[in-house]
């Protein structure tokens, strides 16, 4: 089954069960688009699956929950063990604290200014008579990445 369908019949079993109309969604979007997205026929965007998902009195979370079921096979409860074996290995490998630092003022931090963090760390390295080697292996950076940063 294709993942469009899965998403649509997700779409179609929540409406189904609050008794909601395609129209009811409009202020998420018009009912042609509902239309087309129950029918297998259009994706759509992150934030406009928050939208649809909310104006269903959902979280978007469920409602991809759902269409993995749909999908897979798999029972919700499957699904989720495996969503939070997934994010007990992100968060033992340090993912959370990543995934705060790509966050600065609400906003996505540049990817100019981790380029400059990591010619800042790669030109110490260089300072300290490491070889682009050891820099590479002490940093945890692919070599060719503290190639091209090693003479700037």
């Amino acid at each position: 089954m294709s993942k469009r369908a899965g998403l649509a019949a997700a779409l179609r079993a929540v409406r189904a069960i609050k008794g909601l109309s395609q129209s009811d969604l409009g202020e998420a979007a018009d009912r042609k688009f509902v239309y087309r997205l129950e029918s297998g026929k259009s994706d759509m965007t992150l934030g406009k699956l928050d939208e649809i998902a909310r104006a269903a009195g959902i979280n978007p979370i469920t409602l991809m929950v759902l269409s993995a079921v749909t999908n897979t096979g798999l029972s919700a409860r499957d699904i989720m063990e495996s969503v939070r074996a997934e994010l007990d290995a992100f968060e033992s490998d340090g993912g959370y604290v990543a995934l705060t630092s790509q966050v600065q003022d609400g906003a996505v931090v540049s990817r100019a200014s981790e380029r400059q963090k990591r010619l800042e760390v790669v030109q110490a390295c260089k300072a300290t008579g490491m070889t682009q080697r050891e820099a590479a292996q002490h940093l945890n950076l692919a070599k060719s990445t503290v190639a091209d940063l090693w003479n700037h």
